[in-house]
Parts: C-alpha cells; sequence; structure tokens
C-alpha cells in the first residue's frame, strides 16, 4: 500500500529540516570564526613587514623581467632556475652576495648549461630586487611547498 505525504507533515517537515540546517550552518560558521581567530598571523611579529618603495620597485622589476620564468618563489613559476623562497638564508643575508649572483653570470663552461641572462640591473635596481627576495623570505608559508635547496 502505497502511503502519501499530508500537506501538514510535508510542512512540519520541511521547516523542521530547514531549522536544523540553519543551525548547522550557524554552529559551522562559529567554529569556523573561532578557528581563524586562533590562528597565528601569516607574518612574523618580529619583522616589519611594511612593503617600502623598493620592495615595490623589486617586485616591479622580477615581473619585468620575467623571473618566475626561470626561477620558483612562493611556489610560483618555473622549476629551471633555481628555487629563490630560501636565497636569502642560503647566502645568509649577505646582501652583496646575493647582488654579486645576480651581477657576475658564469657564461664560460658547458655550453648546453643553462645559464641566467645577462642583465644589466644599475645598483638601486639590484637593492630593491634584494630588498624583494627578503621580503619574500620572511612570509611564512607555513612549510609549502616543501623547502627545496637549489
Amino acid at each position: 500500500m502505497i502511503q502519501t505525504l499530508s500537506k501538514e507533515r510535508a510542512q512540519s517537515l520541511f521547516y523542521v529540516g530547514g531549522i536544523l540546517l540553519l543551525f548547522l550552518f550557524l554552529a559551522l560558521g562559529f567554529q569556523t570564526a573561532l578557528d581563524l581567530s586562533s590562528q597565528k598571523s601569516l607574518y612574523d611579529s618580529s619583522v616589519d613587514h611594511e612593503l617600502s618603495a623598493n620592495v615595490i620597485l623589486g617586485k616591479t622589476l622580477w615581473d619585468k623581467n620575467n623571473c618566475s620564468g626561470c626561477h620558483t618563489l612562493l611556489g610560483e613559476g618555473s622549476y629551471f632556475g633555481s628555487e629563490l623562497d630560501t636565497v636569502f638564508s642560503r647566502y645568509q643575508g649577505h646582501r652583496e652576495a646575493i647582488k654579486d649572483s645576480i651581477r657576475f653570470i658564469d657564461t664560460y663552461g658547458i655550453r648546453e648549461r643553462r645559464v641566467m641572462p645577462r642583465f644589466k640591473f644599475t645598483e638601486s635596481e639590484l637593492d630593491a630586487i634584494v630588498d624583494f627576495l627578503r621580503y619574500a623570505s620572511e612570509i611564512n608559508i607555513k612549510h609549502w611547498p616543501t623547502p627545496i635547496k637549489g
């Protein structure tokens, strides 16, 4: 025997289901708000993270010269060149060594070897690129992507 749902019963089922779903939505929203408020900031609070004009210029130079066409930074870009998330720590914060690695490119050796183009950056542009790389290296990416030395 087929039993049909009466209009009153369908209405009460609709209201009870709607109230339960609304309660579930509010509870999950509240839980999400609690979780987000307890998370640490993405940045190390001991470091000043204001975007200076030099950092902005460094990012502009990064984009203008298509550095991400060969290098990876914060998981974005290509893996043809070295990973630059850790360049500041690899050079132990020595700005001149980082600038020299950009300025003096070894073009001798094996012909088929990957070689970075020789850019004609000014000293102030090199400073801006190093400031941008320093800024990017201080962003807490919560160990993603896995730090790759290279």
